[in-house]
């Protein structure tokens, strides 16, 4: 049963999504995957529009707290908590239909785990950039 109380708990609530796996989306390049696919999160949750909100408040709370980690990991030089970091956006991103920030933690988990910590330096503006595009668009949904 899923928790409905005013103030959200995101492990809880993104709890509820991770039973229903999102989709996997072909191979494209990401300026041509779109910023939020409202209607599959919609799908997911089967229409319960309310339900979705809670989901994407909590998100939106969240996510800017996970993407300060991923940059204290950067700063502090932990490729592989970097990695793991960039993992659990991603996932996130995925949860709620963030199609576009999904695919930047994505490239971001993958160089942290080959290593590649300068390239998860040089994506944090493009993850603070996809956030945004995903907020906006939240607001609008």
């Amino acid at each position: 049963m899923l928790d409905r109380s005013p103030e959200p708990r995101l492990p809880s609530v993104i709890g509820a999504l991770r039973d229903v796996s999102p989709p996997v989306p072909s191979p494209t390049a990401e300026s041509e995957t779109v910023v939020f696919d409202c209607a599959s999160v919609l799908s997911r949750l089967e229409g319960d529009n309310e339900l979705a909100q809670v989901v994407f408040a909590a998100f939106l709370e969240d996510l800017p707290r996970q993407i300060q980690a991923l940059q204290d990991l950067v700063d502090s030089g932990d490729t592989a908590g970097c990695a793991r970091q960039a993992h659990s956006i991603r996932g996130a991103a995925a949860s709620v239909g963030g199609e576009r920030l999904r695919g930047v933690a994505l490239t971001m988990e993958e160089a942290g785990d080959s290593g590649n910590l300068q390239f998860v330096a040089a994506r944090m503006n493009d993850l603070h950039l996809e956030f945004s595009r995903l907020r906006d668009a939240m607001k609008f949904s």
